[in-house]
């Protein structure tokens, strides 16, 4: 584990270390962990849920195969942003009405950004990230986001957006 005293980080590499609470716990007043070389089958302890300084939690594949979103996210109430990075199977996440911040890597921005807009209804702050866009849309479903806040598009290649975009009468 490596713990950045000032940003409040602790970074875990799941290809060399499990995710222990008892060694996580260890750390007062931790904000964020992140979690590099995730794969298909990993998993993190329930108990982060009681970490009440928790509030970003960052998931970053091996870049060799695609990972699930563990399976326990619901427990972790008190955490506001996700980051999904790489390769993550979108279609099996819980929906997570607390998340309210993500940054994520699409493959496909319809396909893609109707799961996220399932699984995280409450959204006011959205990343994508992707460069496979070039000659394709991002889904209409885009307007469906309510609370949409703020919405970044990086380095995606679209050359239009759908109309549907007028929706988000929050965006700033």
């Amino acid at each position: 584990m490596n713990h950045n005293n000032a940003d409040q980080l602790l970074t875990i590499d799941l290809k060399t270390e499990e995710a222990d609470f008892d060694a996580i716990k260890k750390y007062k007043d931790i904000k964020t962990i992140r979690f590099n070389n995730c794969s298909d089958n990993f998993t993190i302890p329930d108990q982060l849920g009681t970490i009440n300084t928790l509030k970003s939690l960052k998931f970053f594949s091996n870049g060799k195969s695609n990972f699930s979103c563990p399976n326990n996210l619901h427990l972790m109430q008190q955490v506001r942003h996700l980051q999904l990075w790489t390769h993550c199977d979108l279609g099996h996440i819980p929906v997570l009405q607390q998340i309210k911040e993500l940054e994520i890597s699409i493959k496909d921005p319809i396909k893609d950004l109707e799961n996220v807009l399932i699984s995280f209804p409450n959204l006011t702050g959205l990343e994508l990230w992707g460069s496979k866009y070039k000659d394709k849309q991002l889904s209409k479903k885009i307007g469906d986001f309510k609370h949409l806040k703020s919405l970044a598009l990086v380095p995606c290649g679209l050359s239009t957006l759908p109309p549907e975009i007028v929706k988000l009468k929050q965006l700033t």
